[in-house]
């Protein structure tokens, strides 16, 4: 399987809900990711860089080899399928660092939602000033 096709399949996991929430994460370009996914091309270095920043339990040797376990917890490594749902966790409390992980990305995402509707309601209020006039 190819990068493309993992990034698919993490995309998928129960550690994200859409490729525009695993996007915002890693900080990266949606678009580009969706070519990826979509045309199964090999993203840039820089993409998987970041998506491993971005992902700490994320294991780097299935991410770029296909080897190994996706998730790496407390040392151990964790499977999740498709679906979601974790097939094996070793050592460590795989489900709940996903649920921490998915939390945090929520809360990045409501940060970034508020401040765009901060920057919307003062161009509102902008408008309404000049038709005021």
């Amino acid at each position: 399987m190819c990068i493309s096709k993992r990034l698919d399949q993490l995309v998928h996991s129960n550690l994200y809900r859409s490729r525009r929430a695993f996007a915002l994460a890693a900080g990266i370009n949606e678009v580009p990711l969706s070519d990826n996914i979509r045309k199964g091309t090999e993203p840039r270095f820089s993409t998987l860089e970041a998506i491993l920043k971005a992902n700490p339990q994320l294991s780097a040797e299935w991410l770029m080899r296909g080897e190994g376990e996706m998730l790496r917890t407390g040392g151990q490594t964790a499977n999740v399928t498709h679906t979601g749902e974790s097939t094996r966790a070793e050592g460590g409390n795989g489900v709940a660092g996903a649920d921490a992980t998915l939390v945090e990305l929520l809360r990045k995402e409501v940060d970034s939602l508020q401040e765009q509707v901060r920057n919307k309601d003062s161009q509102i209020a902008a408008l309404l000033a000049i038709m005021s006039k």
